[in-house]
């Protein structure tokens, strides 16, 4: 009960020196008397009780009167907020500026977006995963547009009045008391350890006796599942199913759940047989017995929790107060301190209680923020600690505050400098790693147990946070932290050198392969944060040159004892030296390690001496060759170690090794690997004599014997490798050596070794190469580059250097705009293998494309900057002129290759064209026209230009031997500027040469063709005759086709059919006349349960759908639809059991199928579309037929149904007939030759292909119908082929009306074939039920369809029934009926009378079907608002005289049968709205006549012409109706149905039907209207809560709700929640399904269609057979300005609605092409196989 006013007022009198005993006092007694029976399971207690009896006296304890009072006064005085700081949800959208963000973490929440500027910038978007804050209003987190409306400052607002100004000294001194006692309060009890006692102040009178009573609480970890828990508490505990879902899914809410409440000897007793059973290997779970009192405090703990986060929500000054009590000192230290220090010991709900606090009060306030951020850097280390140990997920951990709080600079850079955060972050990972320590090696063992790869990545992310904003300015305070935390860097990556090293298998393969993605992956983790360091060195002068030195001392510390040098042999003639200081080290023999993080830190370092206008010999302060070779023998080490592994000559070692090297090269990690040690030799080569740089690069390449004596068969085979693949190492790596040299001096496009290039220089570069490759799509540009760029940049250099057009699948694929293909280069260094083969493709396809750009000439590169313009001295070596003497000199060789001598002349000619040093330049043309002595290399040029073999590398050849003949002919002092423009000149000749002659062969081949063309096909163009084709043109176009009637006795004597045939896709027989032929075909077929044409809300059982009525309101039918292929029965038997037996095999086991080949389901084996059944392929058959005397009235016919009803009913009776004229005696009047049967025809079983499969086809649609075993003696086995038939029929129809097609023109012949077969399936005798129940089925449907009297309320009305069906079912049972009467065998062959009676039938009720759709339109057709005098003028005369006619007609029958059905008949709409509301609404049904008429009697209908007009009258003529159709409701028109529209008109429900909700008469049911914004779905469904939860009064939002597309249900899934237990058949055992699942029975017959928002996928489920759930994901209809999807949610564009999209997702609904899909997918993705659909 509510706390009594009498306590209230006393509270409020309560003085400020008894206010803390006080309020332990209430805390005590009300903690007694809410949970007096602490039992969750059986009785929770609800919040509205927590917060009546605890919550509102305490705030009536802190206000000292109503609390609203004091709220008001409060909100009176505080002005609005300047900083929202709203704490997200999980699901909620959050908007992330692109423009204006300081870092990527500042995000918006939506409201603050909305009314912001940044909704006109470029932003992305996503659904939070809770727990983040909106940044609006801080400064520190935009550059621009800060506050949004909401928070803007107003004029006079001071943001620095104190809030504590509002409230008057007593409140503010009474209010710190009670905010100080109730936190002290929450933190003791919520972190008690002290066993059985309670605080002495909360221990009151007769609590003695309560502390015997106990309860058993079971913790939540992050370690076992949720049948790890359930069955557990079921085998254990003896808990029910229900109810250990309960528990297990409270435990995963709030942390802790209740297993029992008892004694103290119980409590213990159940906890010590909870773990009882569970494997070893498994950790125990976490179960405790605590005192029922102090469970009662620790719950009205987490609800003062709430009480206080309210309060500093609704009060500024509370919130100072608040913030103020957390961080104020105490002996066992602040709140706030423990908080940090406890959060490991508390529970999901309690943790997040505090963060929540903590978020809402001391973080909003930016005075005490500070506070709390000095508190995070004293507790770092522990809270770091115990996030480690802890098994919570990272979201409810405290730890994950860090982000809110070192993103800010201002406090980032105060804790640095003043807290030494930097220094105590690099401590903590030191001494988490130190565990992982291998003694041996002394470096990391990362693929140990121990390591917690996902956690120790959020604490490495802190560093990427507090380093993401270099400081402003530099003071020595700062300076002299971030120092010490570099050597504690330094120090971290000296345990990552040399880490996991490796040595090449020589003898056999590796047995299994050491674990190497932990290593890689805490690399890339590492990567933001050492980058980001490097950037605050590279910004002070001085702290690079000391973080510099800092690096090679460590370097060295352990370098100089393991990189020792040695002299090594080289030639003389080019070294003037015998042998050179070389570090021999043989990558083959010896281990070798990928991560060499100190040299690639050191490479980073470098870049910054151009910056800092130092060199590289000043920065590391010496040019000692010895120092040099050891600083790059790492990087060349590891070049060479991936050049072997991709050649194959590691492959001992298995695809980890492979793997590595891939990923070493690979975008994800080449930044901090491959791409740092290609600048490290760079710098080396920059300050190194080079021709020993090129030695050392030689040697480890081991090609010094190859240099000497580059011809010898002997020293290729002798290098250690097996003689057949001597050859193609060799190759391998001497093709590698030149593209690294080619590397080394060509790529100058990195910010700090090319001169005025920046980074924006190096992403064009790089997006160019990759849009060289083919056109891209945006997200797979951003994919390849997103880690070392921005988005934004990117973008922007896409503006500049790409052009877009619409590829596939509306998406936008990028290309390079024309002219910048010359920017190409087919050497770029961050080629893969596949790319190189790729941007030699595109190149062909250019060239095909455009002759003229064959030849890619030498361009300029950028000058090398002054730290590294040493590497130009690589052109004057003399042992770079060797290399391409030895390459050009042999280039026929069998030791050289195409590739080899590509880049030799590439890279030569770029070294002749580039060079800013004259005596370079000269140097190398000395070296090429043998100036030097020796014949050089221009005279092997001279000999490759003869040679076939080189035809594509032609142009630069010659270029290069133009350029060297005219330097041979100069002065050898030519200053490099005319060399230059030499080069320019014989590039400009030779590229006007060259595209004239490709020109000329071009136009020659093009004569020639034209020539050989003419001549080859001579006489065939002289017997042209141009006339004669147009003439046979303009007589196809006027040819005309007769009109032709189906119905009728007519086309039976007139219409011959002709015989089908049919080719078995199995054995290629081909049958020309299938009807004749003695194996029987079937058709491959998809039986399934379908709700495309459901039109009711309701839900029937499967049993409970009357189908033979054919009520408008059924909720569901079944489909056929399938490809149709033919195939012989036995071949589709045999085919099957083969793939049966194939699924057996003991190989194939570990491959899933989606297909139950068991069950019945195939592939077609022609076309693989997925079938579940096969349709006998049945042609119409054509006996001869006697001719009718006369036509049936529609009295007469009646009569003649009601005699044979009749006549079936007596039969199952000794009783004779009591009527003087039977109906075989008024057979006998209509037919003369008719002879009476001596008895009736009784139902038999035949055997035979032909039964099986009609009995197969029957077992497949009656499963599906009724969802249960087949029985095939039930007489609904007819029932469920009839609605098979109307029901396929409607949902064609549909779907060829939906696409503006014709249905004859839509469907395939195959597919008209199935449908035909189908219709001639249900008239085989064998299905037919006994004559009782036919005369049953008769009489249901006459009484329903077509009553002689009014009808009864209980049934269906006119407007209720589906027409069409029931003219079907009506069809088959009459048909079935007088079969069975007439002919003394029941088959229709076998008599000449049963046709063309069921010919007359035929033409009756098509007639009745037509006039009953018209009556459903003319009752349903409401009144006009107002009468238009001209409406009938107007339609006189824009329509013919018989159109007037018609609707003026139809207005009459319109007010007349209103009348009749007692409705309003006031207002009548107008004759021209009337006119084309009938024809269309009478379309539908036509064309599903002529369909199904054209499966019984063969005959197709022919369109004369495709305008609307005239397709009616097709119909009109087809099915034997007047062209005036309003004549079947009218006496004139002779058809006497108007007593039977009277009849339809008196049904009871009729007014009520069409005042409320008439039925939709046409349309299926459509998929759900989606908005245009993605953002609004994001936002609706984040506020969804599950529905369960809110009955059960739990707290927090549904984990993943998902929106139904087919009746826009929100849906809780993927939680235990929502799973219910169902039964399929009684005595089975349940099955639990999901929320999707369970919704998707009573939705869609099974089939579920819901979009995953969160994730931004669509889910399709197939739930037909429970037992067999299947499932797929498929790609919503949202697109964002590229055109692209965002399947899992993951690059946040703003997404809008493509309805294109959505429109083939529809179809997919309409044409029931789902389960097809799905099991498809599911064949692709085997992974979708293992997944638990049925718990979706």
């Amino acid at each position: 009960k509510m706390a009594s006013k009498g306590l209230l007022k006393e509270l409020s009198n309560v003085p400020e020196a008894q206010l803390r005993q006080k309020l332990q006092s209430v805390m005590a007694n009300m903690a007694c008397r809410i949970y007096v029976d602490l039992n969750e399971l059986t009785s929770p207690v609800e919040d509205s009780t927590v917060q009546e009896q605890l919550l509102v006296p305490l705030q009536w304890l802190l206000c000292g009167q109503d609390p609203a009072i004091t709220f008001a006064s409060m909100e009176n005085h505080q002005g609005p907020s300047h900083y929202c700081g709203k704490v997200f949800k999980s699901g909620e959208p959050s908007y992330f500026c692109k423009d204006c963000q300081t870092d990527p973490t500042c995000c918006l929440c939506m409201e603050c977006f909305e009314r912001s500027e940044h909704k006109n910038h470029h932003y992305k978007l996503f659904a939070s995963g809770g727990g983040g804050c909106c940044d609006c209003g801080d400064p520190e987190a935009w550059k621009s547009c800060v506050s949004c409306e909401l928070h803007k400052p107003k004029e006079g607002d001071n943001s620095d009045v104190d809030p504590l100004s509002t409230l008057s000294s007593d409140h503010t001194s009474r209010a710190s008391v009670f905010f100080r006692t109730l936190l002290i309060y929450c933190m003791d009890l919520l972190c008690w350890h002290e066993g059985d006692s309670l605080p002495t102040p909360l221990l009151m009178e007769g609590h003695v006796g309560e502390m015997d009573k106990h309860v058993v609480y079971l913790y939540n970890d992050e370690e076992h599942s949720y049948e790890d828990v359930i069955h557990t508490l079921t085998r254990n505990v003896k808990l029910s199913q229900s109810d250990a879902v309960k528990v297990a899914t409270f435990v995963d809410r709030k942390g802790r759940g209740m297993l029992k409440a008892g004694t103290s000897a119980e409590c213990v007793a159940l906890k010590g047989i909870v773990n009882v059973g569970l494997p070893e290997e498994k950790k125990l779970l976490h179960v405790e017995a605590l005192p029922h009192l102090i469970a009662a405090h620790q719950n009205c703990a987490v609800h003062c929790l709430s009480l206080l986060r309210e309060l500093s929500e609704k009060s500024v000054a509370f919130r100072r107060l608040i913030a103020m009590c957390l961080a104020e000192p105490s002996s066992n230290g602040s709140v706030l301190d423990r908080i940090f220090i406890k959060d490991g010991e508390l529970w999901i709900s309690a943790r997040l209680g505090w963060q929540r606090l903590v978020m809402s009060s001391i973080f909003m306030d930016q005075t005490w923020k500070k506070q709390l951020a000095i508190s995070l850097a004293k507790n770092y280390n522990q809270l770091q600690k115990n996030f480690m140990a802890d098994t919570h997920d990272h979201d409810v951990c405290i730890s994950n505050i860090t982000v809110q709080i070192l993103t800010v600079p201002s406090l980032s850079w105060m804790l640095i400098a003043e807290h030494n955060l930097l220094k105590t972050m690099m401590t903590t990972v030191l001494e988490l790693l130190e565990p992982l320590k291998d003694p041996a090696t002394g470096t990391l063992k990362l693929s140990s147990a121990k390591y917690n790869q996902s956690r120790m990545s959020y604490v490495l992310n802190d560093l990427r946070y507090v380093l993401r904003s270099k400081p402003e300015a530099w003071t020595p305070q700062l300076r002299q932290q971030v120092l010490v935390a570099f050597d504690l860097f330094l120090q971290l990556l000296s345990l990552l050198q040399n880490m996991e090293a490796v040595k090449r298998e020589l003898v056999r393969h590796v047995e299994s392969e050491e674990p190497w993605e932990n290593a890689l992956n805490f690399c890339i983790v590492l990567q933001p944060a050492i980058g980001m360091l490097v950037d605050w060195c590279k910004s002070d002068g001085h702290l690079l040159q000391e973080s510099v030195s800092r690096t090679v001392r460590k370097f060295r510390s352990f370098a100089d004892r393991e990189l020792v040098t040695k002299h090594l042999e080289t030639d003389v003639s080019l070294t003037n030296c015998s042998s050179l200081e070389l570090i021999p080290f043989d990558v083959m023999k010896s281990p070798i390690s990928l991560h060499q993080p100190l040299q690639r830190l050191l490479a980073a370092l470098l870049l910054g001496a151009n910056s800092c206008n130092t060199s590289l010999k000043d920065l590391l302060g010496t040019t000692d060759p010895k120092t040099c070779l050891q600083l790059m023998e790492h990087s060349l080490r590891t070049v060479v170690l991936a050049v072997q592994v991709l050649a194959g000559m590691w492959k001992r070692n298995g695809f980890g090794m492979v793997n590595q090297i891939v990923n070493y090269q690979h975008h994800v990690c080449r930044d901090i690997m491959y791409d740092k040690d290609i600048v490290l030799i760079q710098a080396m080569a920059a300050l190194m004599e080079p021709n020993q740089f090129l030695y050392a690069l030689i040697y480890k390449f081991r090609l010094n014997k190859w240099l000497a004596r580059p011809n010898d068969e002997v020293v290729i085979t002798s290098r250690g490798e097996p003689k057949e693949d001597a050859v193609k190492y060799f190759l391998c790596e001497v093709e590698e050596f030149m593209f690294l040299l080619i590397t080394i001096f060509c790529e100058r496009y990195t910010s700090g070794i090319g001169e005025g290039i920046t980074e924006a220089d190096s992403l064009r570069r790089e997006v160019l190469h990759r849009l060289y490759l083919s056109p891209t799509t945006h997200s797979e540009l951003i994919k390849q580059l997103r880690r070392s760029h921005n988005e934004s940049d990117i973008d922007e250099q896409l503006k500049v250097i790409a052009k877009h057009s619409l590829g596939t699948g509306s998406k936008y694929m990028f290309e390079l705009k024309p002219g910048l293909e010359e920017e190409y280069s087919p050497f770029f260094y961050h080629y893969s293998k596949s790319d190189h083969s790729k941007a030699e493709e595109a190149h062909r396809r250019k060239l095909k494309a455009d002759p003229a750009k064959a030849f890619l000439r030498p361009r300029r590169f950028p000058r090398f900057t002054p730290p590294f313009s040493g590497i130009t001295r690589l052109c004057s070596s003399s042992v770079m002129h060797r290399v391409f003497q030895c390459v050009f000199k042999h280039a026929n060789s069998k030791f050289s290759s195409d590739r080899l001598l590509h880049e030799s002349l590439f890279l030569c000619a770029h070294m002749l064209f580039n060079e800013e040093s004259p005596s370079a330049c000269n140097s190398l043309c000395s070296a090429a026209i043998g100036r030097y002595g020796g014949n050089g290399f221009l005279d092997s040029l001279n000999v490759l230009l003869t040679d076939k073999k080189v035809e594509e590398h032609k142009p630069l050849i010659t270029w290069m031997i133009q350029y060297l003949t005219k330097a041979k002919d100069q002065e050898v002092g030519t200053p490099a500027a005319n060399s230059v423009s030499m080069a320019n000149n014989i590039i400009t000749e030779f590229s006007k040469n060259e595209m004239q002659t490709k020109r000329d062969k071009v136009m020659k081949q093009m004569a020639g063709m034209q020539k050989k063309f003419l001549e080859t096909y001579k006489e065939e163009l002289d017997q042209i005759d141009l006339g004669s084709v147009e003439e046979e043109k303009v007589h196809a176009s006027t040819q005309h086709t007769a009109l032709q009637c189906a119905l009728g006795v007519a086309p039976l004597v007139s219409h011959a059919l002709p015989p089908m045939a049919a080719t078995c896709i199995l054995c290629q027989e081909e049958t020309r006349n299938v009807a004749g032929h003695e194996k029987v075909f079937v058709q491959a077929a998809q039986v399934q349960r379908s709700a495309v044409l459901r039109r009711c809300v309701k839900s029937t059982t499967d049993r409970d759908n009357d189908l033979l009525l054919g009520r408008a309101d059924s909720q569901f039918g079944v489909f056929t639809g399938g490809c149709g292929h033919y195939m012989h029965a036995e071949c589709w038997t045999r085919f099957v059991e083969n793939k049966k037996l194939e699924q057996n095999r003991r190989f194939l086991a570990l491959y899933n199928h989606s297909v139950k080949w068991d069950l019945g389901e195939f592939f077609c084996p022609l076309c693989a579309s997925f079938c579940n059944a096969v349709c006998p392929l049945l042609p119409p058959t054509r006996p001869k037929v006697e001719t009718p005397t006369s036509q049936l009235t529609f009295s007469e016919w009646r009569e003649l149904v009601v005699l044979a009803q009749r006549q079936a009913e007596e039969s199952a009776t000794e009783v004779g007939s009591s009527v003087d004229i039977t109906f075989l005696d008024k057979l006998a009047l209509l037919f003369p030759g008719y002879t009476k049967p001596a008895a009736f025809a009784q139902k038999r079983v035949e055997q035979g292909v032909k039964t099986d499969m009609v009995q197969l086809f029957s077992q497949a649609i009656y499963t599906r119908t009724y969802n249960t075993h087949f029985d095939e003696n039930s007489p609904k086995v007819c029932v469920s082929q009839w609605s098979n038939v109307a029901y396929t029929i409607e949902s064609l129809e549909f779907s060829a009306r939906n696409c503006g097609k014709f249905i004859n023109e839509y469907l395939s012949t195959r597919q008209l074939d199935v449908v035909q077969s189908m219709i001639q399936c249900c008239g085989a005798q064998d299905n037919r039920p006994s004559l009782p129940e036919l005369a049953t089925y008769v009489g249901r449907l006459m009484s329903t369809f077509l009553p002689e009297v009014s009808p009864f309320a209980e049934l269906p009305s006119i407007l209720e029934m589906d027409c069409f069906m029931a003219l079907v079912n009506l069809h088959f049972s009459l048909l079935a009926l007088f079969s069975s009467l007439i002919s003394p065998t029941g088959c229709v062959e076998d008599n000449g009378v049963v046709l063309p009676l069921i010919a007359l039938t035929d033409c009756i009720l098509v007639r009745v079907g037509v006039a009953a759709q018209l009556l459903q339109y003319l009752l349903t057709s409401p009144p006009a608002m107002e009468i238009s005098d001209n409406s009938a003028s107007t339609l006189s005369q824009s329509d013919s005289s018989s159109e007037v006619s018609i609707g003026r007609s139809l207005q009459g029958l319109w007010i007349k049968y209103r009348h009749q059905a007692g409705l309003s008949a006031d207002c009548p709409p107008s004759p021209y709205d009337l006119y084309v509301g009938a024809q269309s609404h009478l379309y539908p049904l036509l064309h599903r006549c002529s369909l199904f008429f054209r499966g019984v009697t063969g005959i197709s209908l022919v369109h004369s012409s495709a305008s609307a007009a005239s397709t009616h009258q097709d119909l009109y003529a087809y099915l034997d109706l007047p062209a005036s159709i309003h004549l079947l409701l009218e006496p004139s028109g002779g058809f006497h149905l108007q007593q039977l529209a009277e009849n339809w008109c008196s049904h009871p429900r009729i007014p009520e039907l069409v005042n409320g909700h008439p039925p939709a008469l046409l349309l299926p049911r459509q998929l759900i209207e989606l908005p245009q914004d993605y953002t609004v779905l994001v936002k609706q469904l984040s506020a969804f809560r599950c529905p369960k939860m809110v009955a059960s009064n739990q707290t927090g939002d549904a984990e993943m709700p998902v929106l139904c597309l087919v009746c826009g249900e929100t849906i809780c899934t993927r939680s235990y929640c929502c799973q219910v237990e169902v039964k399929v058949e009684e005595g089975d055992e349940p099955i639990k399904i999901g929320g999707i699942t369970n919704h998707a029975q009573s939705c869609g017959g099974g089939i579920g269609m819901a979009l995953l928002v969160r994730d931004h996928l669509i889910i399709f489920i197939d739930a037909t057979d429970l037992h067999n759930v299947r499932g797929c994901t498929f790609i919503p209809p949202y697109r964002d300005e590229y055109g692209e999807p965002d399947p899992g949610f993951s690059r946040g564009n703003p997404l809008k609605l493509q309805q294109e999209s959505y429109v083939q997702i529809c179809e997919m609904w309409y044409l029931h092409r789902i389960p097809e899909q799905i099991v498809k997918e599911q064949e692709n993705n085997q992974r979708l196989m293992v997944v638990n659909w049925a718990g979706m």
